[in-house]
C-alpha cells in the first residue's frame, strides 16, 4: 500500500500544480481603449479561467460565457452565463450554447475586445456545423474510434464547423481577440487545440481526402463541399499566449516523485503513440529494472492512441494500466498509473487506473475484458480507479512507472 500512498501523493500535488487559475490570472493583460470587454471561455477548464478572469476585471468585463463539460462548472460567475455540454461528442447544448456565443459577439466594432480562454474539449463543447447535429455526431464517433491522433481529428471538425479553423476569429472582426490557452496538443499547435477557433488553419485538401481513405471514415457526398473548401490563413486580429501545456504536467510529476526520493527520468513529453506499445514498453521496463537497489520512476507524458474494437467502458488510461498488468504480475513493489489530468478518461468518472503485482490476480479474466476494451468495470472489481472528480484544466494525460525500493 506503501506505493498507492506514493500515487495519491503524486496524483494530489500535479493537480494543484496544473491548477490553471494562477498562471490565467497572471498572464491577463488589457491595453488601449476598449469600450466593451467580453470574455468567452470553452473548454474543460472554462470555469477556472473564466473566474481568474472575473478576479483580475471584475467589473470592467461586459459580459462573459462560459462554455464547459457537464459536471465541470463550479457555480456561478458574476456577470458570466455558464452552460454545460456534451463532450467528446457534441450535443444540443453545444449549439445552443455556442449561438449565444455568436450573438454576444455579433456587430463588434473596432473599440472592442474579446478575451478568448481555450483549453481542451473546446472542439466538441464550442460547435456551430455546417451539417445536421447527428451526422456531426456519427462523423466524430468515426473518428473516436478510429485510431485517428487528436491532430488529424480536429482537422476534420474544422472544415465541418463555422467557428473552427479561425472562422471565429473571423466573425468577431473589426474587433480584437486576445486568446490564453491551456494546450492539451502535443507540440502546443495552436490551429489545433479546440481545433483552433483563432487560429491559421494550414490544412490541404490533400490531406482531408488522406484521412478520410486512411481511417476509411463515412461522409455523405452532400457534405463533401465543406471539407474539399480551402482553409482560412489570413487571421490577423488575435493576439496568443499560452498559460499551461504537458510539460508543465510532466515538470511537476518529476518534482514530486524526485521530493519522494525516486530517480526520476522523463523518457518523453509528447507519446502520441499505440496504447497497447506503450503499456507493453511500460511493463518490459519494469521487468528489466527489478534488479535495482534504489526507488525509480519513469514518465511519459501525451496523448497515445487505443483502437476500439469492443463495446466496453473506459478510456486510454484505464486501458494502459490494465494491459500493463500482463507484466507486472512478474514484479515486486511496482506499479503504473495512468491519469488524466482534467480528472475524466473517456467516457467515464474515472481520471485513469492504478496496476501493480496483484492486478493480475485480483481481476479475473484480465484478458476478456482487454478485448473488450472495457477496463473501467475491470477495475471496479478491484479498487484499481483513480477517481478525483473534474480538476479544472485539461494538459494531457501522464503515464508513470514507479519501482520502490
Amino acid at each position: 500500500m506503501i506505493l498507492k500512498e506514493d500515487v495519491d501523493i503524486i496524483i494530489k500535488r500535479i493537480v494543484s500544480d496544473i491548477n490553471p487559475y494562477k498562471n490565467t490570472f497572471m498572464a491577463l493583460n488589457l491595453d488601449g481603449d476598449i469600450s466593451n470587454l467580453y470574455v468567452i471561455a470553452i473548454g474543460k477548464a472554462a470555469w477556472t479561467m473564466a473566474k481568474a478572469a472575473s478576479d483580475k476585471f471584475g467589473n470592467k468585463i461586459t459580459r462573459g460565457i462560459v462554455i464547459t463539460k457537464y459536471h465541470h462548472s463550479k457555480g456561478d460567475i458574476d456577470n458570466f452565463d455558464i452552460y454545460e455540454a456534451g463532450h467528446p461528442i457534441v450535443d444540443e447544448n453545444s449549439l445552443i450554447a455556442t449561438n449565444k456565443v455568436l450573438e454576444l459577439t455579433n456587430n463588434l466594432d473596432r473599440n472592442d475586445r474579446v478575451i478568448f480562454l481555450v483549453s481542451g474539449g473546446g472542439s466538441a463543447l464550442f460547435e456551430k456545423p455546417f451539417i445536421s447535429l447527428q451526422e456531426l455526431q456519427e462523423i466524430n464517433n468515426q473518428l473516436l474510434k478510429s485510431g485517428a491522433t487528436i491532430n488529424e481529428i480536429n482537422k476534420i471538425r474544422k472544415r465541418l464547423s463555422m467557428v473552427k479553423g479561425g472562422k471565429f476569429a473571423k466573425h468577431c472582426l473589426p474587433a480584437s481577440v486576445d486568446a490564453y490557452i491551456l494546450s492539451d496538443v502535443i507540440g502546443d499547435d495552436i490551429s489545433s487545440i479546440a481545433s483552433g477557433p483563432t487560429a491559421n488553419d494550414s490544412t490541404t485538401i490533400d490531406e482531408i481526402k488522406e484521412i478520410i481513405n486512411k481511417y476509411n471514415i463515412k461522409i455523405d457526398e452532400k457534405y463533401l463541399k465543406y471539407l474539399y473548401t480551402e482553409s482560412i490563413n489570413d487571421v490577423d486580429n488575435v493576439t496568443n499566449c499560452f498559460v499551461g501545456s504537458l510539460k508543465q504536467l510532466c515538470d511537476s510529476t518529476k518534482n514530486v516523485c524526485e521530493e519522494l526520493g525516486y530517480e526520476t527520468i522523463v523518457v518523453e513529453d509528447y507519446y502520441t503513440g499505440d496504447g497497447d506499445l506503450l503499456a507493453k514498453g511500460l511493463g518490459e521496463y519494469a521487468i528489466k529494472k527489478q534488479e535495482v537497489d534504489h526507488c525509480l520512476a519513469y514518465i511519459i507524458g501525451g496523448e497515445a492512441i487505443i483502437n476500439v474494437v469492443g463495446n466496453g467502458l473506459g478510456g486510454r488510461n484505464q486501458e494502459i494500466a490494465l494491459r500493463a498488468a500482463l507484466y507486472l504480475k512478474e514484479c515486486k513493489d511496482t506499479c503504473v498509473f495512468c491519469f488524466g489530468s482534467d480528472g475524466t478518461d473517456g467516457p467515464t468518472d474515472a481520471a485513469g487506473a492504478y496496476s501493480d503485482e496483484h492486478t493480475y490476480d485480483e481481476i479475473k479474466g484480465i484478458e476478456d475484458y482487454l478485448n473488450n476494451n472495457d477496463a473501467y468495470n475491470a477495475f471496479k472489481t478491484n479498487d484499481g480507479l483513480i477517481m478525483t472528480g473534474p480538476t479544472g484544466t485539461n494538459v494531457n494525460d501522464i503515464y508513470v512507472l514507479l519501482i520502490k525500493r
